[in-house]
């Protein structure tokens, strides 16, 4: 699943990242790497630009383009955030 497809509010763990390798470099200094906890915060309307992520304490917000690089897996159990449920 591409993270720009979680609903919001739902964590899920980084699997692959697959973009060039400067993309690939912005994407890691940004804090996305394999392994890591995300959470989708926020999609733009109509499939529009940005949607925003929040890796670890930082909130990041990104291009679907960048975004249909980024490969996760929703944790078992995976909950929405307190925010993301009311």
């Amino acid at each position: 699943m591409l993270i720009c497809d979680l609903r919001p509010g739902v964590r899920a763990v980084i699997d692959t990242i697959d973009a060039a390798p400067a993309d690939e470099k912005r994407l890691r200094e940004h804090g996305f790497d394999e392994g890591v906890e995300v959470e989708l915060l926020h999609r733009a309307a109509f499939g529009a630009d940005p949607v925003a992520v929040r890796v670890g304490n930082a909130s990041v917000a990104l291009r679907r383009s960048m975004a249909a690089h980024i490969t996760v897996s929703i944790r078992e159990g995976a909950e929405l955030t307190p925010q993301a449920a009311e």
